[in-house]
């Protein structure tokens, strides 16, 4: 399975999710259709099963109990430098989600998985805001989140590895400062 569904985050990151066909993923990935079809009914059930595996594997970085345990500094730097293994060990698998983005057919299947986990990652983030002292944590985690989509979406189009490094530290000295009114 694991080599079927590499292939078909290739393919669909470089020729788009309806460009690609079942029998371009099973030739990339070196099997037969048949076979294919033994792991998934199709393009649909392959593509959720890329983004459920790849967002369970983002779980264990997200994991309430284990960060309320920490400050909210090393909070932010958990889950920033967590984001950053794990976009280092798959890279492709956030090319593709990064395309899907702009691939609306797409999109409108995937959006109530993709907004669960988003309204998860927001509900984590605004306690962490709220014990920096900010006086809209709702707000400051909606910031954080697009601060950390920019960056990934920056890495994509510039593929500046130092550049990538020094944002996302960049990302935890700002946003793990206590807040101040001056």
């Amino acid at each position: 399975m694991e080599i079927i569904e590499q292939a078909a985050m290739e393919l669909f990151a470089h020729k788009g999710y309806s460009n690609t066909s079942i029998a371009q993923i099973a030739s990339a990935a070196g099997v037969s259709k048949g076979l294919l079809y033994n792991y998934y009914t199709g393009k649909d059930d392959l593509l959720k099963a890329i983004i459920n595996k790849a967002m369970g594997s983002a779980d264990h970085f997200f994991n309430e109990d284990f960060l309320s345990q920490m400050s909210a500094a090393e909070t932010i730097s958990i889950i920033v430098n967590g984001s950053l293994e794990l976009y280092k060990a798959n890279p492709a698998y956030w090319k593709l989600l990064t395309s899907l983005m702009f691939q609306e057919e797409v999109l409108k299947e995937l959006q109530p998985m993709i907004a669960q986990k988003s309204q998860m990652s927001y509900g984590l983030m605004i306690p962490i805001f709220e014990k920096l002292g900010y006086p809209d944590p709702k707000s400051q985690a909606l910031l954080f989140g697009a601060a950390m989509d920019g960056i990934f979406l920056y890495s994509f189009s510039v593929q500046e590895e130092n550049h990538f490094e020094h944002m996302m530290n960049y990302i935890i000295e700002t946003f793990s400062k206590p807040y101040h009114n001056e």
